[in-house]
């Protein structure tokens, strides 16, 4: 206890002599009001957990010319913040370890000009993001949680260097062979085949038919019975249907084969190499 009471007497005078320190020409620059306004505002940022406001807020209240009550509170309560900021070492590096100074570093958006320094930076407890932009405007960006207390936290950004863009050539367009006209001989093909099946099967209905009434007018008519007659009429009856069949497939077929022909689409391919293993194809119809 007496060890740590040792440390805490020593931050106070510590700080004490850098107030006391500073020039006179800015201790004349604080008025009461300003003593009061700073001692107001550095209690709401300690309570909002916004210690780097709070650290400056303290320091305007804990000069000298400021009034002793004033002075008595800010200069321990300044001792206390400054124990708890957290501060962190950024290091921007590229690929190949090297260290870039000359990268442009933010912390929440807000730009740091001293943050590639190596040098410790305060921040406030909690999420920040940091970005790191190098001068070609390659970047990284790292999410971190500053911790109460937590001091000369190392943070490290690796940047990637943007690989030097390789020209692609122009795509080389490749024209096929004209095609002579096509058309689709299926529909045409199959009503040709349904004519002719047609026309087949009512010349062979019919003529079985004929042959049935011959025999019939040889052996029982004029007693034939209903049965045997009524044969003779179905298939009479089928000759007819086949024939109607086959003559209006045949007509159909014979509009599709007389149709104007459509000429087919040609295509175009263009071919052309990418960078890296990757190609480039376009389509022209």
């Amino acid at each position: 206890m007496t060890r740590a009471l040792g440390r805490n007497v020593a931050l106070v005078a510590t700080i004490l002599v850098g107030v006391a320190a500073a020039p006179a020409a800015a201790h004349a620059d604080v008025s009461r009001a300003e003593c009061a306004e700073a001692y107001e505002r550095a209690q709401y940022m300690r309570r909002e957990t916004k210690l780097r406001a709070a650290q400056e807020a303290l320091i305007v209240c804990a000069q000298a010319a400021c009034p002793a009550a004033t002075r008595n509170d800010c200069v321990p309560w300044l001792a206390e913040v400054e124990k708890a900021v957290p501060t962190i070492v950024i290091a921007v590096r590229d690929e190949n370890d090297r260290d870039h100074t000359d990268a442009k570093v933010s912390i929440d958006g807000a730009a740091r000009a001293d943050a590639a320094s190596g040098f410790p930076l305060p921040v406030d407890p909690g999420p920040h993001a940091i970005r790191a932009e190098l001068p070609d405007g390659t970047f990284a960006e790292e999410q971190i949680i500053a911790r109460v207390g937590e001091k000369n936290r190392s943070v490290a950004l690796v940047v990637k260097r943007a690989a030097a863009a390789v020209a692609s050539p122009a795509p080389v367009v490749v024209e096929p062979p004209a095609e002579t006209p096509s058309r689709s001989i299926v529909l045409p093909l199959g009503l040709t085949v349904l004519g002719v099946v047609g026309l087949g099967a009512a010349v062979g209905f019919g003529l079985s038919a004929r042959s049935d009434a011959d025999d019939l007018r040889s052996t029982c008519s004029p007693r034939c019975s209903d049965d045997q007659i009524g044969s003779v009429e179905s298939k009479l009856l089928l000759s007819d249907v086949a024939l109607g069949i086959g003559i209006v497939s045949l007509a159909v077929a014979t509009y599709f084969w007389l149709k104007p022909v459509d000429r087919a689409k040609t295509s175009a391919v263009a071919v052309g190499a990418g960078q890296g293993t990757r190609g480039s194809f376009a389509i022209r119809f």
